[in-house]
């Protein structure tokens, strides 16, 4: 019995709220006409009217649409407010951008034109209700539009929160698929707006609470789980985690850090040299090769400024340089066999310093060859399989940017043998990679024709091989 009681109640309560909502209609449509019969208007009024509404649709900027309602000022007439606000309603069912720009437009004229936000929200409030029990795929992007569209009704107070309230309650009650993308729009677009407002808070809670228990006990497919999740995640955003702790450092390290990083270019190098011959070099000798191998830090440009500080510390420390590029040398065979696409800004930065140091006489070309070696064979024999795959070319950049730097210096003697029969190689190793890059091909090609401009370029593999056959004899 108390079970029919219920309800009995249930059902009076929404026919008492149908009939409202009809009554509230009806005197909407009938808005403006206690003062008389509308006036005719004249073929010029309803061609800028026709003007009015074709380009109503543009104003997707708060700006524009702020205009356009000034513009309505002047055309404002029964007849014109009632075709505007028939229009505004009939907005395309695929055209969600322009629903803000529409609440926002409403809610500019509701001040001076009641009628206009009072048609609108009875409509929208109609045409809900109306498709409720409709389940046909072809209604639910018109039932999206207007769940949207209520939504940003109700953020301009267009729209009492009660009647959202129970357009979502009607959708938890029957919790299918049309109805909980329905539910999800309207959380999507005003949830956070209810549940932000201290006095609808509360029931925007309670909603919420509903819906994920609603959730957790029926078996929805992961599209609409997502869904309602992200409906929760957009009315109570998840907190944000901790950021990771700054990396707790030394007043003198901190001092490093900025003698490296800001203050170091070429007008300020003498005096960056001077500040560091201060530092305790026994205690902080460690943290400032560490410092010199941030090379990625520094702009690639400005590279050259870390070998020559480097040169010039050597006078005063000689241990530097052997810490610098053993480390150097070390981190860069690491990250030719790590291989990873995030590490390879900082290896063309490495590899540019090696040439820099070579320039600065801190190194001597021993070791730029056997590093340029290493770039090509990785630790395999020099006439062996190639280390990468032959889609690869970042080791190509990597040569191409060593000798750059200072290929230009091996010219004559020993270094230019080793060079003409490292670039024969070099060939090779192009000549067993397929579909070479546009850029790749010709930063190669300039630097054959910077280094080796009168040495034609083997064309096969064979001729490749006979070249370095010949060189190597």
């Amino acid at each position: 019995k108390v079970h029919e009681e219920l309800l009995r109640k249930r059902e009076e309560y929404m026919k008492e709220e149908g009939e409202k909502r009809k009554r509230r209609q009806e005197e909407a449509l009938a808005a403006g006409g206690e003062d008389g019969d509308e006036e005719p208007q004249s073929a010029v009024e309803r061609s800028r009217m026709d003007e009015f509404v074709a380009n109503l649709e543009e104003c997707q900027s708060r700006d524009l649409i702020d205009k356009a309602a000034q513009e309505f000022c002047y055309l404002n007439t029964k007849g014109n407010r009632k075709r505007l606000a028939r229009d505004v309603c009939a907005v395309p069912r695929g055209a969600f951008s322009l629903l803000p720009y529409y609440a926002r437009f409403v809610a500019v004229l509701a001040p001076a034109m009641p009628d206009i936000a009072e048609y609108v929200s009875a409509e929208l409030e109609r045409e809900f209700f109306s498709r409720l029990k409709v389940k046909a795929d072809a209604v639910l992007p018109n039932r999206i539009k207007n769940a949207r569209f209520v939504g940003e009704m109700v953020k301009f107070r267009l729209v009492r929160p009660g009647m959202v309230f129970n357009c979502l309650q009607r959708c938890l009650d029957d919790f299918t698929l049309h109805n909980i993308e329905v539910a999800c729009s309207i959380l999507e677009v005003a949830g956070r707006f209810l549940y932000r407002t201290k006095q609808t808070s509360q029931r925007t809670q309670a909603i919420l609470d509903t819906m994920m228990r609603l959730k957790a006990a029926k078996n929805l497919d992961s599209r609409i789980d997502m869904m309602v999740q992200n409906a929760l995640y957009c009315c109570k955003p998840p907190t944000q985690t901790a950021r990771s702790k700054r990396k707790e450092r030394s007043v003198e390290q901190e001092y490093i850090r900025h003698l490296f990083f800001q203050r170091l270019n070429k007008h300020s190098l003498d005096d960056v040299v001077k500040q560091l011959r201060k530092m305790d070099w026994a205690k902080h000798q460690p943290y400032i090769v560490k410092c010199i191998l941030k090379v990625n830090k520094c702009k690639y440009n400005q590279v050259y400024l870390l070998a020559s500080l480097v040169a010039a510390m050597t006078r005063f420390h000689p241990s530097l340089p052997i810490h610098v590029v053993d480390d150097l040398l070390a981190e860069l065979r690491y990250l030719l066999h790590l291989h990873e696409f995030a590490k390879q800004q900082r290896m063309l930065s490495l590899v540019k310093l090696v040439g820099e140091l070579y320039n600065d006489l801190v190194i001597d070309s021993g070791i730029v060859f056997d590093t340029l070696w290493t770039l090509l064979s990785s630790g395999t024999e020099r006439t062996g399989p190639m280390p990468d795959p032959p889609t690869d070319l970042f080791r190509a950049r990597l040569v191409c940017t060593l000798l750059d730097s200072c290929g230009h210096y091996f010219e004559s003697g020993t270094a230019a043998k080793r060079l003409s029969l490292f670039m024969a190689h070099f060939d090779r190793y192009m000549l067993g990679k397929d579909r070479v890059p546009t850029d790749v091909e010709f930063a190669v090609n300039d630097t054959f024709e910077a280094l080796r401009p009168k040495t034609e370029r083997a064309r096969t593999v064979e001729e490749a091989e006979a070249l370095i056959g010949k060189l190597a004899a």
